[in-house]
């Protein structure tokens, strides 16, 4: 296995690590499936940004695109999006990760908000391939990433999104 601290910097600001670092992810992931033999599935939860499938503005190939490459259609990269909630990350204490305002109108989340339910797993393989549903989902749309927004389109990112309105941090008992 390998492992890139985020403080390694190479000559281009560490994107050279990075790329080492999702391969040898993308590798870890062919191995474990090898192990589990013809039949076998895994589940692996990462960062939007390591399972897409596309590269987007501009950076490195990742782990999506790799696992993409690998595996063809065996490989289904699902996205997470929210409308609103507190969004904690490793660099965060959990119960002090600031309220996230509502996803703004117009932005994938804002939009997928308004179809009104709480949570729901929208399959983009089977959406349509021509008219306005396909348009609507094959375009580059705004989408939350951390605490900013940056263009993404879903159809190309991923094969499904996970949508839940309300978000929060684990809670120990």
């Amino acid at each position: 296995a390998y492992r890139a601290d985020a403080t390694e910097e190479g000559p281009d600001d560490g994107s050279r690590h990075a790329v080492e670092r999702d391969r040898a992810m993308a590798d870890n992931v062919l191995w474990v499936l090898q192990r589990e033999g013809p039949s076998g599935r895994i589940v692996l939860w990462a960062h939007n940004a390591h399972i897409q499938k596309v590269r987007q503005w501009g950076e490195r190939a990742r782990l999506g695109l790799f696992l993409d490459s690998m595996l063809g259609h065996d490989y289904v990269s699902i996205g997470f999006t929210f409308y609103r909630g507190v969004q904690s990350s490793r660099w965060e204490e959990p119960y002090r990760a600031p309220i996230v305002e509502p996803s703004k109108r117009g932005s994938l989340d804002g939009e997928l908000a308004q179809i009104g339910l709480p949570m729901f797993i929208l399959d983009l393989r089977t959406a349509p391939k021509a008219g306005p549903v396909y348009e609507w989902l094959n375009q580059v749309r705004e989408m939350r990433w951390q605490r900013e927004y940056l263009p993404l389109n879903p159809i190309q990112a991923w094969d499904a999104i996970f949508y839940i309105h309300s978000i929060s941090p684990a809670q120990e008992k």
